[in-house]
């Protein structure tokens, strides 16, 4: 899932794109979401993570464009 996110990161065409948008599915921890191939600490991603890739100063291709994360994952506890 790491890789994935790095190479969105790093696309050339983000200037074309209008917003972005990325939906995630998954299982999860506090803060964390799981990936299946076992990348990150113990499996899990924190979320910050995932959304500080795509700020301005990691990608600026999408400075100052809307941004919007949906994350399904249990986060712990009942």
């Amino acid at each position: 899932m790491w890789q994935t996110l790095v190479d969105e990161k790093d696309k050339e065409n983000q200037l074309d794109y209008s917003c972005f948008v990325l939906c995630i599915l998954s299982h999860g921890s506090e803060n964390k979401v799981y990936g299946t191939d076992g990348s990150g600490a113990s499996g899990a991603i924190d979320i910050s993570d995932i959304t500080s890739l795509f700020n301005a100063s990691n990608c600026p291709g999408l400075a100052g464009k809307p941004k919007l994360f949906f994350i399904q994952a249990c986060q712990g506890g009942w």
